[in-house]
C-alpha cells in the first residue's frame, strides 16, 4: 500500500517522464504509516500497563550513532552493523552485549 508509484516514460518526449502522482501518494503514505504506528503504540502501551510495565516513547533519530556512555553523536561511531566505538570517549558496545537487556 505504501510503495511509491513507478515512473512512466513520456512517449512524445524521449528522456522525460509523465506525471505519476508521486506527491499525492507521498501524503497518503505518510498518513497510512502514521496511523499504523499510533495504533501499534496504543496497543503496546495497553499491554504493558496490564502487566505492570511502563512504555517510554523515544525519538529514534541517531539512536544507533549516539554513545550510551557520553551521549556523543557521530556517524563514524558506528563502524559496522555489529560494532560501535565512540570517537569522543572511546567506549565500545557490541550488539551481542546488548542482547541480554530486557526491554
Amino acid at each position: 500500500m505504501t510503495r511509491s508509484p513507478a515512473p512512466k516514460a513520456d512517449p512524445e518526449q524521449p528522456g522525460s517522464l509523465l506525471p505519476n502522482g508521486a506527491a499525492a501518494k507521498a501524503g497518503l503514505n505518510r498518513t497510512i504509516l502514521e496511523a499504523g504506528w499510533v495504533q501499534f503504540l496504543q496497543i503496546l502501551a495497553n499491554k504493558a500497563e496490564s502487566v505492570g510495565r511502563l512504555t517510554v516513547p523515544v525519538d529514534a533519530r541517531n539512536t544507533s550513532r549516539a554513545c550510551p556512555d557520553c551521549g556523543h553523536v557521530a556517524k563514524v561511531n558506528r563502524a559496522t552493523q555489529s560494532k560501535f566505538e565512540c570517537t569522543a570517549c572511546g567506549g565500545t558496545v557490541n550488539r551481542s552485549a546488548l542482547s541480554h537487556i530486557r526491554w
